[in-house]
């Protein structure tokens, strides 16, 4: 029968653990975002878009899946928000996206977006589905 490790092992183990905390936080410290764009519908009576991307923090993305550590397990899971633009005009999002024609908008691609509040031409909602009621412009 296995003996169980000792509470100084424990406590070296939990505190190993605890070092990738720090990129659990959903809020990017660097306003960088991983941006998976999930939905991106266009009200033909105006012409505007109505994007909707899932973000993850750039940090994690880096930590986790580019530049991942030598020993392997499954990744935790992503501290992910939602980014919700309500409205935009076809320019400003093929330029804020760095497109070059309507027909490279696809829903499925990936960005990097840089989201500051109260900056920037573009403006949205920076929410967490699962727990805000009001989005946070």
């Amino acid at each position: 029968m296995a003996k169980s490790p000792d509470p100084p092992w424990n406590n070296f183990f939990a505190n190993v653990g605890k070092q990738g905390d720090v990129y659990n936080n959903p809020l990017s410290p660097s306003d960088l975002y991983w941006a998976f764009l999930s939905s991106c519908e266009q009200d033909e009576d105006t012409g505007l878009y109505y994007p909707m991307f899932e973000v993850v923090p750039s940090e994690w993305m880096n930590n986790v899946y580019l530049n991942p550590p030598l020993v392997s397990s499954p990744p935790p899971p992503a501290p992910a928000l939602c980014f919700q633009i309500d409205g935009i005009q076809t320019g400003a999002l093929l330029t804020a996206l760095g497109l070059k024609s309507e027909d490279n908008l696809a829903e499925g691609s990936w960005y990097v977006l840089k989201l500051i509040k109260g900056a920037g031409p573009v403006t949205g909602n920076l929410y967490n589905p699962d727990i805000d009621s009001q989005p946070d412009q």
